[in-house]
């Protein structure tokens, strides 16, 4: 399961590259932060199908698998949410 922590972390790695790539026109900040933000909306989304699958399962729980998925998906959203606030 991907943190906020995790994506910081990649975008303070990815620095250098980005500066170089942007300092020589190849695109502009919002469009590195965009694609940033919906990877990790990708990312959050596949870990939280598969995370929540192995709860709902493994636990027994009782009911439809949707509500289970949507909280923990809202939840790592709002992780990512969260970021892109940071850095808009």
């Amino acid at each position: 399961m991907r943190s906020v922590a995790m994506a910081l972390q990649a975008i303070v790695l990815e620095r250098p590259v980005f500066v170089r790539e942007q300092s020589d026109g190849l695109y502009r900040v919002i469009t590195y932060l965009t694609f940033k933000v919906l990877e990790e909306v990708v990312l959050a989304t596949a870990s939280s199908v598969v995370f929540s699958l192995l709860v709902y399962y493994l636990v027994r729980l009782q009911g439809s698998f949707f509500p289970v998925w949507i909280v923990f998906l809202v939840t790592q959203l709002v992780g990512v949410g969260e970021l892109s606030q940071l850095f808009g």
